[in-house]
């Protein structure tokens, strides 16, 4: 139901405001131009006064005459002006470092609202101070502005970050109604990040005692109290709702899912000449930092977001990337992997991105990250790189790089915003764990990049009703990995990469290197592992061709010759005997008599145990896509 908002005025609080620092950037920045549209000059941006914020135009406009009279009269610092993004909304940029004594501030919430504050370190203390203050602005903005006289005064803050001017305000000007939106649980943020499966055992869970098991409880008090004080209560998808209601103590009012105003977005499905440049931009950028020149065919996979290594699905990503690099060992094909992952970093190394072949990494090794990663020896991408073997020697089919750096178009390497990036590649790969909305595969997805997300994230959620309500959503895949196991998601990530399809549900994969045929259901992107079975495929010699190709017969009597019988068969290369069969058999017998399995030994046919290649006559149509590497 539409409301009349004209007369209203709302104040939105975030962190985040002329400050990218994750997906709540993208959450306000996003919405602005529907903002405008309801409330009009009437709607009012506040964030932290970081000295430098970007996009950030201080302006003296007729409009800030008498709030900045009633900010100077409470001695509130403030900066005054635009934001430099579509719709140019009004900012107010709060200072707030010298403002309170820290005990005395953290005492009154503890004394009003039950703020357990005592273990919070500068990590808490700041975002406490950045909040009550902006709530301080709120309420002067309100005298000045002469409201709720002429309309009533609403206040958005986002996260548990800015709670502390929610309960100011509860506080000192009640008047004002208060909405407090959660885009994740810092308790679920944490325990998922550990690699704890919170969904499966949510209501096992003493939120009090976990909270202090990963020391969080002063943040986790704080959110708790904002939830419980707002007058309304929303969050951005259903999975984030069951868990707000376990670990915060209420069920949100409202679910306000996120989303892109499309009209400040190019249609990149339409005119791909711009994302054309880009990627150029991004090859040679790549082939300085690798000392050598990338085909022009090669693949650019991206994951991005937050460095969270579990939580984000990096460790899926790289894994599946190491199947990757030994599938296309006897291919042509090339794979450019980028981790545009913002992590510490102490700034660009301009060795690694000079593109000088004197100027290499000790060892004989070759770069993989563009600038000077803080505690290098213990970062989880470069190790698990180094142990998967992705450590860009020129022999690898599948090249990693690691940029650290806010992509904003001066980072050191790239030179490139985020948005340039992402329309510059062939596939978003975002296998999250733990994402309550996800607006990495979201924005991909709308720059026309094929994308892969999970039914982990709010975002694949949404799809997933999307596909029950009107059908599939092409370029979008979507990974089960609630109640799924590792190794299987990886597969799965591996085989929606390649973006295979099918003339029926089934895809069958031979992997020559792990000795396994994976049979997957599905669709084109959201393909998923139904069976793994262990095989034996040609021996050095009579190798299994690599290559894509189809189920084209079955014989149920199979193959039977002087020394062995094999059935049943199901043959898989057109004019040719190359097929899944079982082991051998004593001739006109099911009598195994060979157990060879698991490593490459047939003729270039692929040996199964009966029970399997029984399964796969019995399940698999023919026409069936059957992929070889």
């Amino acid at each position: 139901m539409s409301q009349d908002l004209s007369n209203a005025t709302l104040f939105e609080v975030s962190w985040e405001v002329c400050n990218k620092v994750g997906g709540i950037y993208a959450v306000v920045s996003s919405k602005i131009l529907e903002a405008l549209a309801a409330f009009g000059e009437n709607y009012f941006l506040l964030g932290p006064d970081l000295g430098n914020n970007p996009d950030f135009e201080e302006t003296d406009e007729p409009c800030w005459q008498e709030l900045r009279q009633e900010t100077d009269r409470r001695n509130l610092s403030c900066r005054l002006g635009r934001w430099n993004i579509p719709g140019r909304p009004k900012v107010i940029l709060v200072g707030y470092r010298d403002r309170y004594d820290q005990s005395q501030l953290l005492f009154s919430l503890w004394n009003r609202y039950g703020v357990d504050s005592i273990s919070g370190g500068w990590d808490y203390v700041e975002p406490v101070m950045f909040s009550t203050a902006c709530g301080e602005v709120i309420e002067a903005a309100c005298k000045a502005l002469h409201i709720p006289a002429d309309g009533p005064a609403l206040a958005h803050f986002h996260e548990w970050m800015c709670g502390g001017g929610l309960l100011y305000l509860k506080t000192n000007a009640p008047y004002v109604g208060t909405v407090f939106t959660t885009h994740a649980t810092m308790l679920g943020r944490s325990m998922a990040g550990s690699g704890f499966d919170i969904y499966k055992q949510m209501h096992q869970i003493n939120p009090k005692h976990e909270a202090g098991a990963y020391n969080i409880t002063a943040k986790c008090s704080m959110e708790t109290a904002s939830a419980r004080e707002a007058d309304c209560f929303t969050t951005v998808s259903r999975i984030t709702a069951d868990e707000a209601g376990v670990f915060l103590g209420r069920t949100p009012d409202v679910l306000t899912l996120n989303g892109l105003d499309l009209r400040v977005i190019p249609d990149y499905s339409r005119d791909r000449s711009l994302a054309a440049a880009s990627r150029q931009r991004l090859l040679e950028a790549a082939g300085r930092l690798l000392r050598r020149r990338l085909p022009e065919d090669t693949r650019i996979f991206l994951v991005s977001g937050r460095y969270e290594y579990h939580n984000k699905g990096i460790d899926v990503f790289l894994d599946a990337l190491g199947m990757v690099n030994t599938a296309l060992s006897q291919s042509q094909s090339n794979v450019l992997a980028l981790c545009a992952v913002m992590g510490g970093h102490s700034g660009v190394n301009a060795d690694a991105v000079s593109g000088d072949p004197a100027k290499l990494p000790g060892q004989g090794g070759f770069w993989i990250s563009s600038h000077h990663v803080y505690n290098q020896p213990n970062d989880p991408i470069l190790n698990a790189c180094q142990r998967l073997g992705l450590d860009n020697r020129p022999e690898n089919h599948v090249q990693v790089i690691f940029d650290p750096a806010l992509l904003d178009g001066k980072d050191g390497f790239l030179n490139m915003r985020y948005e340039e990036v992402l329309a510059a590649c062939d596939l978003g790969v975002f296998p999250s764990w733990y994402e309550p909305w996800g607006y990495t595969p979201h924005e991909s997805a709308a720059y026309s990049v094929p994308t892969v997300t999970t039914d982990l994230s709010g975002f694949g959620l949404w799809i997933r009703q999307l596909e029950n309500e009107v059908g599939p959503q092409p370029g979008i895949g979507v990974i089960a990995r609630r109640n799924n196991d590792y190794s299987k998601t990886t597969k799965e990530v591996w085989i929606n990469a390649k973006g295979y399809s099918s003339n029926t549900n089934y895809l069958v994969w031979i992997n020559r290197a792990y000795q396994h045929v994976n049979v997957f259901t599905g669709s084109k992107g959201s393909w998923k592992l139904t069976k793994s079975f262990v095989v034996g495929t040609g021996a050095p010699g009579t190798e299994t061709p690599v290559g894509v190709t189809k189920v084209t017969y079955k014989l149920k009597a199979g193959w039977t010759t002087s020394t062995y019988t094999v059935r049943p068969v199901v043959g898989f290369y057109p004019d040719t005997g190359y097929a899944f069969h079982s082991r051998l058999c004593t001739p006109k017998t099911d009598k195994e008599y060979d157990f060879s399995s698991g490593y490459p030994v047939s003729h270039g046919c692929v040996r199964m145990q009966k029970s399997d290649i029984n399964w796969i006559y019995d399940n698999v149509p023919i026409g069936s896509t059957v992929v070889i590497f």
